[in-house]
């Protein structure tokens, strides 16, 4: 694999460094034992605490407000006098300078910790140890219950609570469970295809966050993710891993079918319709039938008269990125269609067509029957499968 080195020096087996007293239980990383020796040996204080906490939460979640309001210990003084090492900005205080230092990286923004492969930066060696999975394609956290596995151990505690019969929150079309109730509300806006994010540029909504976040780059100049392979760049590390593949040519998504495989996974969902022929897309105002999102959103344009896309050079609308794509070659002068006999380039592919009727002698390829001419055989407008039973 193109970066098993680098990987490799990233994770190691975990060794064991120490088992709790209390309920033998082993762990691999000290500071997980440490914590779970001081949840074994709760004060009086401690539970007195937790119970504020846990009251006041469910107080003010029926009164639909956030808690602001801290709950102090008084009992056990001697807790903060081991926190020596305070911090001068927020005044949060630390028991290890260690701590503090890593601490002060939210305050100044320093991302110190670079990916290898992608150069993206982080905050901790941890989250980066975490980031660098997705390069691995590893999923070394697996589901004690069930047979899934995923590649953050984050994403596999949020996976148990499905498991979890104590669960509160749990969405009635999907099954995903939530510990909170806003949670499992923001999934339901979700299935109800309700977009409360709205771009500030050009008023596209959303469902989620952070796909309003990502979106937001594409109005961005500023590309800092270059192809390891040409000198495309892209503004976001996912679009660049998406163009990768193409030089690369990493096939990760297959077909259960026909074993046909492909380098995205919109690509697959949209072949997985050909085998089903299910048109799950229906359009609200004329109720016609698509099979792919994709094109029930470009025809409802043709109802609304919506037009996303506006040129910035004569602010010219368009309600399809194919045809926006095609108008900006008007203003950059570019021509990427050539022809394949002369020299002539052309900004569109409809007059490159028009043009090869200059060449129409020159054509390799004619019809048995009518003698037109074609450049390739594959447009012969009669070929051996196609010819029509007497």
């Amino acid at each position: 694999m193109m970066y098993q080195d680098t990987l490799e020096s990233f994770f190691k087996v975990p060794r064991p460094v120490g088992t709790c007293k209390f309920r033998e239980q082993t762990f691999g990383q000290s500071n997980f034992l440490n914590d779970y020796i001081k949840k074994q040996t709760k004060s009086e204080c401690y539970e007195k605490y937790y119970q504020r906490v846990e009251n006041n939460y469910t107080e003010s979640a029926t009164r639909k407000e956030k808690l602001h309001v801290p709950v102090k210990c008084v009992q056990t003084p001697a807790d903060n006098e081991k926190k020596r090492f305070k911090c001068n900005i927020c005044e949060k205080s630390f028991a290890q300078e260690s701590s503090r230092k890593s601490h002060m990286v939210i305050h100044s923004g320093e991302r110190p910790f670079q990916c290898e492969i992608c150069e993206d930066r982080f905050r901790s060696k941890y989250t980066m140890k975490v980031h660098m999975l997705v390069h691995s394609h590893e999923k070394p956290y697996k589901c004690d219950v069930c047979v899934k596995r995923f590649n953050q151990r984050a994403s596999r505690k949020r996976h148990l609570l499905v498991h979890n019969d104590d669960t509160l929150f749990k969405c009635d079309i999907c099954d995903k469970a939530f510990k909170e109730k806003r949670s499992q509300q923001r999934q339901f806006l979700i299935h109800a295809g309700i977009k409360r994010f709205t771009c500030k540029v050009c008023d596209r909504r959303f469902g989620r966050k952070h796909h309003l976040k990502r979106h937001e780059l594409t109005h961005t100049s500023e590309k800092r993710f270059q192809s390891n392979y040409c000198n495309k760049r892209f503004n976001s590390t996912a679009s660049r891993e998406k163009h990768l593949r193409i030089h690369t040519g990493e096939r990760r998504f297959k077909c259960k079918i026909c074993e046909k495989s492909f380098t995205q996974s919109g690509g697959l969902t949209k072949h997985m319709m050909t085998h089903t022929g299910e048109k799950s897309f229906k359009c609200d105002y004329c109720e016609k039938p698509f099979r792919y999102k994709g094109d029930l959103k470009k025809h409802i344009r043709t109802h609304t008269g919506e037009k996303l896309y506006r040129c910035d050079i004569c602010e010219k609308q368009f309600s399809l990125l194919g045809s926006f794509k095609q108008h900006k070659l008007i203003h950059t002068g570019e021509k990427p269609y050539a022809c394949d006999f002369c020299d002539k380039r052309f900004n569109s592919n409809s007059n490159l067509a028009m043009h090869y009727v200059v060449h129409r002698d020159e054509m390799p390829f004619k019809c048995d029957v009518c003698e037109k001419p074609f450049l390739f055989f594959k447009h012969k407008h009669l070929t051996p499968n196609k010819t029509k039973k007497k």
